[in-house]
């Protein structure tokens, strides 16, 4: 291992070795190492908002209450209660196409999600 002896070189004389010998070999290596980090992310953020924009949509529909979510009896007409199934399921396809729909303008307008 080897030591700098700052104390008998000038400044330019050191940059000029350390740019000439160690700043090309360790570039490539940083650029690699970021590369193989950010792997994966977009996949993590896009489950993220998935998330979000269903746990919105769930209680938005809980809230107005619309009548493919309510309870039916055997007439084929509304109850007035909330069939817990129905909103659940309606939440996630809304939810799912909202996350399609949106994900589709952004990659028209050229958005990189990290993959």
């Amino acid at each position: 291992m080897t030591t700098l002896d700052m104390s008998n070189q000038p400044i330019s004389e050191l940059a000029r070795s350390l740019m000439g010998e160690e700043a090309p070999s360790a570039a490539p290596h940083m650029m690699d190492h970021y590369k193989h980090d950010c792997e994966g992310y977009g996949l993590w953020t896009l489950f993220f908002w998935w998330v979000v924009i269903a746990l919105v949509v769930y209680f938005t529909l809980f809230a107005l209450k619309p009548d493919f979510v309510l309870e039916k009896d055997d007439y084929d007409e509304c109850t007035g209660e909330i069939d817990q199934g129905r909103l659940l399921g309606s939440a996630i396809v809304i939810s799912l196409i909202i996350v399609f729909a949106l994900g589709l303008l952004a990659w028209g307008w050229g958005y990189n999600y990290g993959y």
